[in-house]
């Protein structure tokens, strides 16, 4: 159970990392472009980075629970079905 443990929370840790190298990413850019260029130009790269990222987790989103629910499906038909 120890390592059960373990290997969520380097898990959690691992994805924290990434949300924040992702977050860090779109602002840093973000504070450029309000430097350099206009501030709509800021605006529609900070909309579409987060329309693709919020795309990114639906499709994948939806990619899990189409493999998970007949897995799941099938468990509960078997567990009710008596000998």
């Amino acid at each position: 159970m120890g390592l059960i443990g373990f290997v969520v929370g380097l898990i959690g840790f691992f994805l924290h990392q990434l949300i924040d190298l992702i977050a860090d990413t779109k602002w840093s850019y973000a504070r450029e472009l309000i430097q350099t260029k206009s501030l709509f130009l800021t605006w529609l790269f900070v909309f579409g980075y987060s329309f693709v990222s919020a795309c990114f987790v639906r499709v994948g989103w939806t990619f899990q629970w189409h493999f998970q629910l007949p897995t799941a499906m099938s468990l509960m038909d078997h567990s009710t079905k008596t000998a």
